[in-house]
C-alpha cells in the first residue's frame, strides 16, 4: 500500500495485492489476491472492481453527496 492511498473502514485486502499511490478502496469492500490498483483509481464492491469517476459521481448522487468540484 503506497503512499496517500486510502483505505475504507472494513474493507478486506487479500495478499499479493497492490495499491498505487493516491488510490481508494472504497468501505467494506473486498480486494481479492492478485488485484493491481493503479495510482489514483478508486476501487469498490465484492470482489473490488475499478469505479470509473462517471460512475462514482452517480454513486454520491444517489447516497446525497454533493461533489466538490
Amino acid at each position: 500500500i503506497c503512499d496517500r492511498a486510502t483505505i475504507g473502514l472494513a474493507a478486506t485486502v487479500m495478499g499479493d495485492v497492490q495499491v498505487d499511490a493516491d488510490a481508494t478502496i472504497l468501505a467494506h469492500s473486498v480486494l481479492m489476491p492478485g488485484s493491481r490498483v493503479g495510482k489514483g483509481e478508486t476501487w469498490g464492491g465484492i470482489p473490488a472492481r475499478p469505479i470509473s469517476k462517471k460512475e462514482m459521481e452517480h454513486i454520491k448522487k444517489e447516497i446525497g453527496i454533493r461533489s466538490t468540484r
